[in-house]
């Protein structure tokens, strides 16, 4: 699983490495800021990254804990800047409106107090030696529950793109993200009804890593679609000028 995590790590922050030229002109600053948080929590993820910062933190398993954050900040600006680019306003709301800010609060916050309800002696990346305890499972929940929610908030706007594109490769890109998108519901499910299978952990992660892979191999096609052919992938560029 180290493997998979370093090669997924690798391709992110070589997705992020493209948008570091446009951060002097004031451009794709959110979008970088995604690749970075999104690169730093799967690094966390990877064993001797995590166990050399676990050498750092008093409270074992923290490292997870910085990872999950991590990732809640990478989701919440990748899923703004979709929305905003689509310019769909009800999933704009859902997720940057003040419904979404509620939503990022509570999840945010309800995560943090779940991990301090933990007991974990162990150091463990994903916490995989304690997923069948009923605090690790309400708090790997609310982790992959607001990335799903964010992700079912934009698949209908996306959806609707792939149907209506008449670009081959803006279709590609709006599939892609589609994909990653409905897989990472499937791994949200998965928390719950997988518990009582054996291997399913890594199955699941195994989910959550291909997920990734379509999200940033979507957002590639996409900029790559803007450059080619002039047109993003949606309608308003969220992958190059931001507020």
């Amino acid at each position: 699983m180290d493997l998979l995590f370093t090669c997924i790590l690798v391709v992110s922050l070589g997705f992020a490495a493209t948008r570091l030229p446009g951060i002097a002109k004031k451009r794709n600053q959110a979008i970088a800021t995604c690749g970075a948080a999104l690169s730093f929590a799967l690094a966390l993820m990877v064993s001797p990254v995590y166990n050399f910062f676990e050498d750092t933190f008093e409270r074992t398993n923290f490292t997870d804990l910085f990872a999950k954050l991590a990732l809640f900040f990478a989701v919440n600006i990748l899923g703004n800047q979709l929305a905003r680019g689509l310019r769909d306003d009800q999933a704009f709301s859902r997720i940057g409106g003040f419904q979404g800010r509620l939503v990022f609060i509570f999840a945010f916050v309800l995560e943090m107090v779940l991990f301090a309800f933990t007991t974990t002696p162990e150091p463990s990346p994903g916490l995989e030696l304690y997923q069948t305890e009923p605090v690790v499972i309400a708090y790997t929940g609310v982790a992959v529950g607001y990335i799903a929610y964010v992700c079912s908030c934009l698949i209908p706007p996306l959806t609707a793109q792939f149907r209506d594109s008449q670009s081959k490769l803006s279709r590609a890109a709006a599939g892609l993200l589609i994909v990653g998108f409905a897989l990472v519901i499937v791994r949200a499910i998965l928390v719950f009804v997988g518990i009582p299978y054996p291997g399913i952990y890594d199955f699941a992660q195994g989910i959550s890593l291909l997920s990734t892979l379509c999200v940033i191999g979507g957002l590639a096609v996409a900029w790559r679609t803007l450059r080619v052919h002039g047109e993003p992938l949606v309608r308003q560029s969220a992958l190059r000028d931001e507020d």
